[in-house]
């Protein structure tokens, strides 16, 4: 029952940042969201007892994603504000 309540917390939060990755208009929250996204798919493969896969998606897609955060912070230096 309790792991089912976590599963729900989840997915809820999977949603709500695959949202704020495609509409945030703000790379940096773009990239965060697309963060949260990753380790939040991370932790619902373990928590399926998919350990292989769910430690995957927390080592390349999290680490890409902090590649790409620091891609955007290092090219958009200055220029995000000025629009």
């Amino acid at each position: 029952m309790a792991l089912e309540g976590l599963e729900s917390i989840l997915l809820a939060v999977l949603v709500i940042s695959s949202i704020i990755a495609v509409e945030s208009e703000r790379l940096i929250r773009s990239v965060l969201g697309f963060l949260v996204f990753t380790l939040t798919l991370g932790g619902l493969f373990l928590l399926l007892s998919a350990y292989q896969l769910g430690l995957m998606v927390f080592l390349v897609y999290s680490g890409a994603a902090i590649a790409l955060l620091l891609m955007v912070i290092m090219l958009t230096k200055g220029k995000e504000g000025e629009g």
